[in-house]
């Protein structure tokens, strides 16, 4: 082993040699036309120091706070364990495949990791500075762990995801976009608000999670199949999935949510679990298979969903609180707000589940322990639980 201090070097190969530089700028250790590999670098708090070859592996590299630092492989940059410090714009980049990497970044601002090939297998971590990005246009990722700080407009773009577990902090608007499929992702954002996760291919198999920020968006344009979304407790979230099977939406307790599962080739057989928010909206288009919906305890004639789309031979859930005992009141009602009085003011029995309709809305109300809970569902349908705390619409 070599050691060099102070001295950027140029060689056709660099192997198993011991770099330390001090707080200078423009150090480099540069391959000119082979590998950078198993050694031990360690840069000071200067700007612009890099790591460039064909293919680094297996080296032990460390940055300063210095800005625009970076590690550059043409081909495949793998096995590494590179730390930067809390300087902006530093990267990791390769013309070919990353894998195996721990790449850990400080709180500067505008770092990222990109390839031209597959990002796969690797640990990598961004702090608070914010506008951190992956970028994988060209091609896939899969098996990742990647953790972002509580930085504004942090962003993962890859033509396809798998396996992969993407957190982003509680910065506003933070996104993932997938020009291809995803699958078996898990994606959480926090509680920033305007945050979007966009899919131009198919989903399945997937978990998104959002925090309790407003705005936040999903959309699917392929199909979605499998997939369990989150939404959290802010206001006016919007998930927009197409070509849905056996998809679970839990949405939670802001106002103004909005839930569509479109197209007429849907599958079906979704779950959507609505919260206490007023003005609440679930959408769904014709679909092959029954979809459940359920309504949360607390909600009432103003805090209330409305269902668009429900098919004879749905369900209509409320948790396990669903009364077993269906009344069925007749006459109609303006609007639910005035059923929701009409059944309140008889002191019903803790357990009943009371159905009343408009002339052209479906009203379920249930008791449970004392507390209501109520949902409004576009269209005049009857029904009946069987005994299994689940109104079967008919």
């Amino acid at each position: 082993m070599t050691i060099f201090i102070n001295q950027s070097v140029e060689a056709d190969n660099i192997s198993e040699d011991r770099f330390i530089f001090n707080d200078a700028d423009d150090y480099f250790v540069f391959a000119t036309t082979g590998d950078v590999s198993q050694n031990f670098i360690t840069f000071g708090k200067g700007a612009n120091d890099f790591v460039t070859a064909s293919n680094v592996s297996h080296n032990w590299i460390t940055f300063g706070d210095g800005n625009f630092d970076r590690v550059e492989g043409a081909n495949d940059v793998s096995w590494n364990w590179i730390t930067f410090g809390d300087g902006g714009s530093d990267y990791v980049s390769t013309g070919g495949n990353m894998s195996h990497n721990l790449i850990t970044f400080g709180d500067g601002v505008g770092n990222g990791v990109s390839a031209y090939g597959d990002i796969s297998q690797n640990g990598i971590t961004f702090g608070n500075g914010g506008e951190n990005f992956i970028g994988d246009s060209y091609g896939n990722m899969s098996q990742n762990k990647i953790t972002f700080g509580n930085g504004d407009s942090d962003n993962v773009s890859v033509g396809s995801s798998s396996r992969d577990a993407i957190t982003f902090g509680n910065g506003f608007e933070d996104s993932f976009d997938a020009s291809g499929n995803i699958d078996h992702d898990t994606i959480t954002f926090g509680n920033g608000a305007d945050e979007l996760a966009f899919v131009r291919g198919n989903s399945s198999y997937d978990t998104v999670k959002f925090g309790n920020g407003d705005f936040d968006y999903l959309d699917i344009w392929g199909s979605s199949s499998n997939d369990t979304v989150n939404l959290g407790n802010g206001s006016s979230d919007y998930v927009s999935l197409d070509g849905t099977a056996h998809d679970l939406i839990i949405v939670g307790n802001g106002n103004s949510d909005n839930v569509y599962l479109g197209s007429g080739r849907a599958v079906g057989g979704d779950t959507v679990i609505t919260g206490t928010g007023a003005h609440d909206w679930v959408t769904v288009e014709a679909h092959s298979n029954a979809d459940t919906f359920g309504f949360a305890l607390g909600t009432n004639g103003s805090s209330v969903t409305t269902v668009f789309g429900a098919q004879v031979g749905d369900h209509v859930v409320s948790g396990n609180d669903l009364g077993n005992n269906a009344v069925s009141e007749t006459g109609t009602f303006a609007s639910l707000s005035d059923f929701f009085s009409f059944v309140t003011g008889l002191h019903p029995a803790s357990g009943d589940t009371y159905i009343g309709h408009s002339n052209t809305d479906t009203f379920v109300i249930t008791d449970s322990h004392g507390q209501f809970g109520a949902v409004d569902i576009v269209g005049v349908f009857t029904g009946s639980t069987g005994g299994t705390h689940e109104l079967t619409l008919a």
